[in-house]
Formats: structure tokens, sequence, C-alpha cells
């Protein structure tokens, strides 16, 4: 059975909000990362990071988003606890962390699994999406104030991070 997903994606000058469809027993992450270069979202909405009182444009009734140009996907529907108990990081070490992306400035945990460091975590083969919690970010892209994103749970794309250090 399937379900709709309300989620925000941020790319470096953008903020898209619209619901993402996948199996209802699939996580965020396994969507997010599974097969393909896009994302397809209904009833999704952009603006930018300069000026997030207005939006671009319409609601557009469908919409694709490039995984390439993604920064963070966070989902809407749950914060906090529930959505770290959803994802679930199970058995995982957590690694308190700072991290600067081409966007963002941003501490939270990465959960490592057994023998994997976080080096081979974060600077691992190919494209791909971390989960992250307890997030607490800086969208760095206006030329203004810098805006804050705090999540319970954030997928991090790897192929935006420009430095890293455990705290």
């Amino acid at each position: 059975m399937s379900e709709w997903r309300w989620v925000e994606i941020y790319t470096t000058f953008l903020k898209i909000t619209g619901e993402l469809e996948g199996p209802a027993d699939r996580r965020l992450t396994d969507l997010v990362a599974g097969p393909g270069p896009v994302l397809d979202l209904r009833a999704a909405a952009v603006e930018a990071a300069t000026d997030h009182q207005h939006r671009l444009g319409g609601d557009a009734e469908r919409l694709t988003v490039v995984k390439a140009a993604i920064s963070l996907v966070c989902p809407r529907d749950q914060v906090g606890e529930a959505a770290r108990d959803r994802e679930g990081p199970g058995e995982k070490r957590r690694v308190a962390v700072q991290i600067s992306a081409q966007a963002f400035s941003m501490r939270g945990e990465v959960h490592l699994e057994p023998g994997v460091s976080l080096h081979d975590l974060l600077c691992g083969e190919g494209a791909g999406f971390i989960p992250v919690t307890g997030l607490s970010a800086l969208w760095l892209a206006g030329a203004g104030e810098p805006r804050a994103v705090q999540r319970g749970f954030a997928l991090l794309n790897r192929a935006t991070l420009v430095s890293f250090a455990p705290v």
C-alpha cells in the first residue's frame, strides 16, 4: 500500500515542500536514496532562500526535483522523537558532528554501523543521503540573516559536504 508523505527539500537557494509517494512500510531514507535521479512530488510549493514570505509561482500539482541539487530532505509530518523512532538508528553508535555543506552549517548526530568510521560514512563511494538526527542548521544561502532549520530528522546529501568534524 502506498502513502503520501509531506517533505521539505532544501537546495542551495530554494525550499520546496510537497508530498512524496512511497510504500507505507518503507522509510523516508529508502525512498530518497532509491533508484533514479529524481524525486516526484505532488502539491508542491517553491520559495526562495532570500524571501521566505513569498512563494515562487503557484503551487504545482506535480513537480520533479533532481536529487543531485538537493542538500537536505526533512519529513514535515514528523518531528523530534517520532521522526527518530520511525527511521530508527537501531544498534548503531551515535556520533555528534559539525558539518559544513554548500549552503548549510549544521550540528547533529549521525549513526555509525559497527566497524564504520565517520570518515567512511561521510566520504563513501558515490552519491547518497545520510540520516542525521537532532539537526540544528543555519541555511546560509540568502544575502540577509541566515535561516534556522531545526529538525528531529533529516537526510543530508553527501555530495554537498564541504567539511566535517566530530564534536
